[in-house]
């Protein structure tokens, strides 16, 4: 193999890390909802913020979300997720539990979304392995915490390297008995920053956080402290 290939091989590996560990909608790093194990490394950061565009009924609605996360400790992740049409904001905490060696590894993670809200807190375990420098897979599930009850649900999600700037992300995420099927596109614009779009809730499921088919486009910054 030559060195050009070698070094090109090593590019995209790179590129589909850092096009994986971004944040999700609800905050957690992951794909579109569903969050995954890849992992923010200690003192990495990163803030980011979405625009989403409800059709419901016919009449159109803007949501803004902010988020941030933070490498915390070795294999802990803290952030939060606020957005304009609520009060307050909510904490996500995400621990790694497994990552071998290998040149693909397998990895575990737990974690807890919307810690301290009340009805839309969630509790999930998740699996994520890249099976080549393109394409990652994930699977999980998560137990929704909302008002004293335990709904649990599946969750399901891959990553797909376009181009040394561009992938594709799809997932299903459970919200009870419903599940939301997603699926977007980020570009790495710069080192640091990252646009994203994305169709939620493509089959147009009524729940409380997306009541009908929505369309995003978000901006997000990594960093190091």
């Amino acid at each position: 193999m030559s060195k050009k290939i070698l070094l090109g091989v090593l590019f995209i590996v790179m590129m589909a890390m850092t096009l994986s560990a971004a944040p999700t909608l609800d905050g957690a790093t992951g794909l579109i909802i569903m969050p995954t194990a890849e992992s923010l490394k200690y003192k990495e950061f990163n803030l980011a913020s979405d625009w989403m565009t409800r059709l419901v009924s016919g009449n159109n609605s803007v949501v803004w979300k902010y988020k941030a996360n933070i490498g915390a400790f070795s294999g802990l992740e803290l952030g939060f997720v606020g957005q304009n049409d609520r009060e307050g904001v909510f904490i996500n905490m995400k621990y790694y539990l497994i990552s071998d060696n290998t040149k693909y590894p397998l990895k575990m993670a737990i974690g807890l979304d919307n810690l301290t809200s009340y009805s839309q807190t969630d509790a999930y375990m998740v699996a994520s392995k890249r099976f080549n420098a393109l394409w990652a897979g994930h699977f999980g599930f998560k137990v929704d915490l909302a008002n004293g009850q335990a709904n649990a649900s599946l969750m399901l999600g891959s990553d797909y390297v376009l181009s040394e700037n561009l992938s594709w992300l799809a997932d299903l995420n459970g919200e009870g008995s419903k599940y939301l099927i997603n699926t977007g596109l980020r570009y790495s614009f710069h080192p640091n920053a990252m646009l994203s779009l994305s169709a939620v809730n493509i089959c147009g499921e009524k729940t409380t956080d997306y009541p009908g088919t929505m369309f995003t486009f978000g901006l997000t910054w990594t960093d190091y402290l």
